[in-house]
């Protein structure tokens, strides 16, 4: 059996203007926390190959989970893997325990190279701030978190997950988990003609009394020789007692080597979200990037602007929340 240790410690301040007060929030970065990882491999055989991982988040004060009231909030200290799993060239990948489950991932199809901060759930960043009403500045209790969403899968499960292997690009996902839920996802990837480019859809039974499927395809491609690149995310959840929720996003990228440190990854995002958190509700994002990659010390840094801006039919109006994050990923 062979060990081996990594991980990385993604660390950001974010400066939030909510309409009433402008805060600096010293968090771990959402959209990919601190963490830890072993991952033990055993060859059976040419063929087979056993696994197991555990993957542990080391993140205090997560960026999605902070807001006005609670400027420190969990120092998160869980894992997010254990699972075992047996890998066949030929007839794929069967895993057992927690991790992702298969439709996880199939929103968020991003060559960019600046997901680390922005990709198509945007709620990582600050989804726990709350909305203040125009009126008297008060706060409501409807959270950024509560306004968007990709409408990805349902995260990382106790599940059992089986993968097929890689033809011509493309491989199907299935996994069964907690609650009776299952799900199905396509994945592809390919490169040629100077191009490259990925995408992934899923189908996910949600087994929610007032919800039935949920649904969410992602496409991204780069062009190799200019680095200019572009992504689409969709998705959709079906309610029972009102209007479908559902989601667009959309990013234009460039990445290019202006120094001889490693790729600079530039970005500009928007994003919409309706009928949510309610049929009444409609919310549109804004955000712009730039990341910045060194790459012989395994280092990233970043820099995010992101307006969120929510318009509710019923219910007073409220201010938009403006986002500034700078941060760095330290990998090991």
């Amino acid at each position: 059996m062979t060990l081996s240790i990594g991980g990385f410690v993604n660390r950001m301040v974010s400066i939030i203007d909510d309409g009433k007060n402008t805060d600096a929030y010293f968090v771990d970065n959402d959209n990919a926390e601190s963490r830890v990882n072993f991952v033990g491999t055993a060859n059976i055989n040419d063929d087979l190959t056993l696994g197991g991982r555990i993957e542990l988040s080391i993140a205090p004060n997560k960026s999605g989970n902070v807001d006005q009231n609670n400027q420190e909030i969990d120092n998160i200290f869980t894992q997010r893997y254990t699972e075992a799993s047996l890998l066949s060239k030929r007839f794929g990948k069967l895993s057992f325990g927690k991790g992702n489950v298969a439709a996880f991932g199939a929103a968020s199809v991003d060559l960019s190279r600046t997901g680390l901060i922005s990709y198509s759930s945007i709620v990582d960043t600050a989804g726990g701030m709350f909305f203040r009403q125009k009126s008297d500045d008060a706060l409501t209790d409807v959270r950024i978190g509560d306004a968007f969403s990709n409408f990805d899968g349902l995260l990382r499960k106790n599940r059992v997950r089986y993968d097929t292997p890689t033809f011509h690009g493309f491989h199907l996902a299935t996994s069964a988990y907690s609650e009776q839920r299952y799900d199905g996802a396509l994945f592809w990837g390919g490169q040629g003609y100077g191009f490259k480019a990925a995408a992934g859809a899923h189908i996910t039974d949600t087994n929610q009394d007032d919800a039935d499927y949920q649904y969410a395809g992602s496409f991204s491609i780069l062009h190799e020789g200019t680095g200019l690149n572009f992504t689409l995310s969709s998705g959709k959840l079906e309610r029972d007692n009102q209007s479908d929720p559902y989601n667009f996003y959309g990013k234009i990228g460039w990445l290019r080597k202006f120094f001889p440190v490693g790729l600079t990854a530039l970005g500009i995002d928007y994003t919409r979200s309706m009928n949510l958190p309610t049929d009444n509700d409609d919310s549109y994002s804004i955000g712009a990037v730039v990341a910045q990659e060194f790459e012989e010390l395994g280092t990233e840094v970043y820099l995010l602007y992101r307006l969120h801006s929510l318009d509710r039919d019923v219910g007073p109006d409220v201010h938009d929340i403006n986002l500034l994050s700078i941060g760095t990923r330290v990998k090991f």
